[in-house]
């Protein structure tokens, strides 16, 4: 009987291992699958973040090249009014001599 008893208290201890073992299983595998969500989800952030450095990248380069238009435009605007008021100056100057000829 003793033998049977210890037979038995073995047998519900490995029992009771076993579905420890069970329950630890099932939580390492949750967590691979949970992990790999997450893995997956980190390389499309990745992907999207490329995506959005690209585009920054070619938004900046068109700014640059308006701003670099914008530049031109206020330059030759700048040159062109120089440009008249001298003109009207020298006008001015040359009418002054014809009116007091």
């Amino acid at each position: 009987q003793r033998m049977g008893d210890s037979f038995e208290k073995h047998a519900q201890e490995l029992a009771a291992a076993v579905a420890k073992m069970d329950a630890v299983h099932g939580r390492v595998s949750e967590e691979r699958v949970a992990r790999e969500a997450h893995v997956a989800s980190l390389e499309s952030l990745k992907k999207a973040h490329g995506s959005l450095a690209s585009e920054k990248q070619a938004l900046e380069k068109h700014h640059a090249t308006l701003e670099e238009r914008l530049d031109y435009l206020e330059k030759a605007l700048g040159d062109s009014s120089d440009k008249h008021t001298r003109e009207l100056e020298v006008l001015k100057a040359a009418h002054q001599k014809v009116a007091a000829e």
